[in-house]
């Protein structure tokens, strides 16, 4: 019979401690690409016409959810006068943004395909 290795305090520490840092390591690597792949589809769903009048955005911090009102300066796209995305709360208050800041902050709510 094999004899029972009892490890010093300080390993077993060093060992936790360890795992604690490849933990936060691999929690920060899922966080980072799960956000870029988030950012991806954003624009995605934007080009393929879900940024629309009436579609449901969740914000990011907030997790309140925000329905589209207006879809501004689509005529043309320039520096002056950027697509601006006018959106309202839950809360009735309405707001801003430019497309881009708008589709960094915002979260599609899950499109129904082939619904009006």
């Amino acid at each position: 019979m094999k004899e029972l290795v009892i490890l010093p305090r300080e390993i077993i520490t060093a060992i936790v401690s360890e795992i604690v840092c490849l933990m936060v390591l691999l929690a920060w690597l899922i966080r980072r690409t799960f956000k870029k792949r988030i950012s991806e589809l954003q624009v995605h769903y934007a080009d393929e016409g879900y940024l629309t009048v009436g579609s449901k955005w969740l914000h990011h911090k907030s997790k309140n959810i925000y329905t589209v009102l207006y879809v501004c300066n689509t005529a043309h796209e320039s520096t002056k006068y950027p697509i601006t995305i006018v959106y309202e709360g839950p809360n009735g208050n309405v707001w801003a943004k430019s497309k881009e800041r708008f589709l960094a902050t915002m979260c599609i709510v899950k499109p129904i395909l082939g619904a009006d």
